[in-house]
Parts: structure tokens; C-alpha cells; sequence
């Protein structure tokens, strides 16, 4: 008999990076994401702690290194580990996101499927002549 087989965890896998065309093959493949993820870190510590960055070098002589890799690589690692509500957190900080935006910053809540205002209350009428009660 054909049984049907479940492809959803191949679709759970990342995008990953093993040859860099005229530049070379890895000895391992990297996570498109973790690398895009170290980068925006990185990129991130630059633009907002690059100064200070840079006064520490004076006294720690591997402060470059310190936070421009060993930071970067720790936060890709950490946030690999958490799955909160058993998603991946890049998802997770998605919906917490969209959470916000939608219900939080524009007041709004959903009813039927349409967006009401959320102070406007509208008086509700029950019709109990059909309830009926099992027990």
C-alpha cells in the first residue's frame, strides 16, 4: 500500500551555504540565516557601540575581536537555542512584531474578520429562546 510521506521537516531546514563560486567551497556549510543574523549584528554594534569600541582597544587589545566576532557569534548560537512557543525565534519576533503594529499601536481589535475601533462598544443582544441545555 502507498503511504504518504511528511515533507514538512525538509521545509524546516535553513537555506544553507556551502560554495561561494569563484571564491571557494567551505570545509562546512553555514546557515544563510546565522550569516545574514552575525552581520546585522555586527552591524549593529558598529553603528551604535563603535566609539566605545574603539576607546577600549587602548586598554584590551582584543576588544575588536571580542565584539566584532565573539559577541556576534554567541548572540547567532543563543538564538538558535530558543524556541519560545516552540517556533524559532526570527518567527517568533515576526509575530511579536506584527502584534504590536496591529493591535497595540493602532488600537484596533477584530471582529467577524473586520477591524473595529477598539473603544467603540456596541450593545449586544442575546437570543436565549434557542439554548438548550444537556446534562
Amino acid at each position: 500500500m502507498w503511504e504518504a510521506y511528511n515533507y514538512s521537516s525538509v521545509f524546516k531546514e535553513p537555506v544553507r551555504i556551502k560554495d561561494l563560486g569563484n571564491l571557494g567551497r567551505l570545509p562546512f556549510s553555514v546557515a544563510l540565516v546565522d550569516v545574514a543574523t552575525f552581520f546585522i549584528i555586527m552591524g549593529i554594534e558598529a553603528y551604535f557601540l563603535g566609539d566605545m569600541i574603539a576607546s577600549l582597544q587602548n586598554k584590551l587589545d582584543f576588544s575588536y575581536t571580542l565584539f566584532y566576532f565573539a559577541v556576534p557569534l554567541f548572540s547567532v548560537t543563543t538564538m538558535n537555542r530558543i524556541k519560545p512557543d516552540g517556533k524559532k525565534i526570527y518567527f517568533y519576533l515576526i509575530d511579536v512584531l506584527k502584534f504590536i503594529f496591529l493591535y497595540v499601536l493602532l488600537n484596533r481589535t477584530y471582529q467577524n474578520f473586520k477591524p473595529k475601533e477598539k473603544h467603540s462598544v456596541e450593545e449586544m443582544q442575546f437570543d436565549l429562546s434557542e439554548v438548550k441545555i444537556c446534562g
